[in-house]
């Protein structure tokens, strides 16, 4: 499953677990039970669950869906 990310740092700090391993290729991948969460400097996600039940990356789904659909134009004002 591929997603877009609006803030993939808010992302990353949001699942930091402290497995996280750095790519040479500006990838950040989490590693979770059976599921690797890859975020990109560029704000593509990929998930890849291996769990019969999903939960992981329905959790991923949800959280990137909540933060994407925040609106901060009124922060970014001066």
């Amino acid at each position: 499953m591929s997603l877009k990310y609006n803030n993939i740092e808010a992302l990353r700090l949001s699942i930091k677990n402290g497995c996280e391993e750095e790519k040479p290729n500006r990838q950040l991948k989490h590693q979770f039970d059976d599921c690797v969460v890859s975020t990109y400097n560029t704000g593509s996600v990929v998930i890849q669950d291996n769990s019969k039940e999903k939960a992981i990356q329905k959790q991923i789904e949800d959280l990137v869906k909540s933060i994407n659909n925040l609106d901060i134009t009124t922060c970014n004002k001066k």
